[in-house]
This record gives C-alpha cells, structure tokens and sequence, in this order.
C-alpha cells in the first residue's frame, strides 16, 4: 500500500472513532468567511441572515442577529455537520463540501460532490442524495483532483442560479470567490 492509501486508511479510522474534533470547527470557521456578518439583501429568498443563518429558513431560531456564537456553532453542528459530513475523510473535501451545503443545501452539495466524483474516474448516481455510496467514492479519490472538480462544479451551480434568476448575479463576485477558495 502507498504512504497515500496508507494516510488515507489511517483518517477513515479517524473518522469512525472521531479523532478530528477540530474539523467542525474548521470547517465552520471556513464558512462563515466566506458568509460575513448580517445582510439583508432584497434579492435573498431567505430576508434578514445572520452569519449564514437566514431568518426564513429557520424560524425556529428567532431573531437570528441576536444568537451566541455558541448557539449559532451548536446549530450548524447539529443541523449540517452531524448528518454527513463528519464522515467524509478528507478534512479539506468535508469543510468544502460542508460550505456547499451551508450555502445553497444538501442537494446542492450532494449533486456538486456526485458529479466531481464521476469527472474523477468514480461512479456514483447523481441523485442529489450524499449517501454512504458518495461517501465512500469520496473518500477512495486523489483529494487534489476531487477538490479541483468540487470547485469546478460548485461554480457550475451558481451559474446556473444566476442563469435561472439574473437578479442573482449581484452575487457573482462573492459566488466566484466562494467556489474557488480552498480550506
């Protein structure tokens, strides 16, 4: 087995047994960079967002300019990390796939990741859906060459919302930025 298979086998141990007790962290962290603070842009579905939390995705959480850090970490621990992403492998594909999802939802980021995953020579359906299938093609590819097609078709995303709806093309700098940035 090559030092990369053997890296690899040794944080998929990692993962199962949850010895990356930072990488929530980081990956918050990496996307609330890229959210900044509070806006309430008229063109955005969700109104007044508050460090990525938009109030009418989740009114649940009330007024969300008024939320502790420790409540807004506890949220996206529960609400986004917890689901999947603690068990993709590679720390740099869980923080980008995770900000994916933070941003424009789970589908959006399963169908981002599904898609950069059969570009790399895997083969998964493109469903929309990070099940334990996704999970585990993720984890068996070259990080470099899965980042470099994640970041490829998050971008392809957001053209396509800006093609769909032109007045989201106020968000092409920061959607081009967010794309090709990497943890």
């Amino acid at each position: 087995m090559s030092f990369e298979g053997t890296r690899r086998k040794v944080d998929e141990i990692k993962v199962v047994f949850g010895k990356r007790p930072d990488l929530f962290d980081r990956a918050l962290d990496f996307y609330l960079e890229n959210e900044g603070g509070d806006v309430n842009h008229s063109s955005d579905p969700g109104g007044l967002t508050s460090r990525g939390l938009a109030s009418a995705y989740n009114p649940e959480l009330g007024d969300v300019t008024k939320l502790s850090d420790k409540e807004v970490r506890a949220h996206y621990r529960k609400k986004y990390w917890r689901k999947i992403f603690c068990r993709i492998s590679g720390d740099q594909i869980a923080i980008k796939v995770f900000d994916i999802a933070t941003n424009a939802g789970f589908d959006d980021a399963s169908y981002a990741l599904q898609k950069a995953i059969n570009k790399c020579g895997e083969s998964v359906v493109v469903d929309g859906v990070m099940g334990s299938r996704t999970v585990r093609a993720a984890n068996l590819l070259n990080r470099r060459g899965l980042m470099d097609a994640v970041c490829d078709e998050q971008w392809k995303m957001y053209q396509e919302k800006m093609k769909a709806d032109p007045d989201k093309t106020d968000y092409y700098n920061g959607w081009m930025k967010r794309a090709f940035r990497v943890p």
